[in-house]
């Protein structure tokens, strides 16, 4: 497994530091579906570098990335990519965005890279050998009781009732919890989740780009992910908790209710 995780630092480093230069730069600026679903020409330069370098090391390895979608191949693995999670921010030249990398096999998150390059905060981590930020081992937080609790959310960008009802979630959660804040970016908020910053997040409707690598971070920090159903988190967009694990039930309690 190391290979593939030196690898996946290599890469999300090298893509992290290429964004950095243009943060704050309006140039080329599009919508996707909703007026908040920003891409920006960086956002696929980004992608477009990290996937050449997957094709040439790993030409057999299937890819799913945010701006182009999917490469499949006839293998149990796939690398799964989100150039810059938290292209709104990176938009307004606010510092929090952040490079994503997994590898899955056998539909399995087994790898997960994560790279800040604001900070130069990188998180690493792959199945069975533990979380790290910058070489050094992470675990999530000891927090127990939901009122101790600092949490993190997004919400759709649809506007409609699912944004509604994410509001009436946020609203139920916050009279739950210590405080709840949102940064704009997924990935980031769940690493934070695996180093014990915060104590849970969860979102309703997630691609598996924006947690497919922050889930093996969070699995190998000692903490809980699942679907609002408790059931395993796939990956495929759904409905995702993650936690300290001493929350866990706490917050499936609020959500479901």
């Amino acid at each position: 497994m190391k290979q593939y995780v030196d690898f996946a630092m290599e890469c999300a480093v090298e893509a992290g530091e290429f964004v950095i230069k243009k943060s704050g730069r309006m140039d080329s600026v599009s919508f996707k579906s909703y007026r908040s679903d920003l891409v920006t020409e960086m956002d696929k330069k980004c992608e477009a570098l990290i996937k050449k370098n997957i094709k040439k090391k790993y030409p057999s390895h299937s890819i799913l990335a945010e701006e182009s979608g999917k490469s499949d191949r006839k293998t149990d693995f796939r690398w799964i990519i989100d150039p810059i999670d938290g292209t709104t921010n990176f938009v307004q030249g606010f510092p929090m965005f952040a490079v994503s990398i997994a590898l899955e096999y056998k539909n399995r998150s087994v790898v997960g890279v994560i790279y800040d390059p604001n900070t130069k905060e990188l998180f690493h981590a792959s199945e069975g050998k533990g979380a790290y930020l910058n070489g050094r081992r992470i675990s999530v937080s000891e927090k127990s009781g939901l009122g101790n609790a600092l949490l993190s959310s997004g919400y759709t960008y649809s506007y409609g009732k699912a944004w509604k009802k994410d509001m009436k979630l946020f609203i139920d959660m916050v009279e739950h919890c210590r405080s709840v804040r949102c940064l704009g970016t997924a990935a980031i908020e769940i690493a934070y989740v695996a180093c014990g910053r915060l104590d849970g997040f969860w979102e309703a409707s997630l691609c598996p780009w924006d947690f497919a690598a922050g889930v093996v971070l969070v699995r190998e920090a000692g903490g809980k992910v699942s679907g609002f159903d408790g059931k395993e988190l796939k990956n495929r967009m759904g409905d995702v908790i993650i936690t300290n694990g001493r929350i866990h039930k706490e917050m499936m309690k609020v959500i479901n209710n």
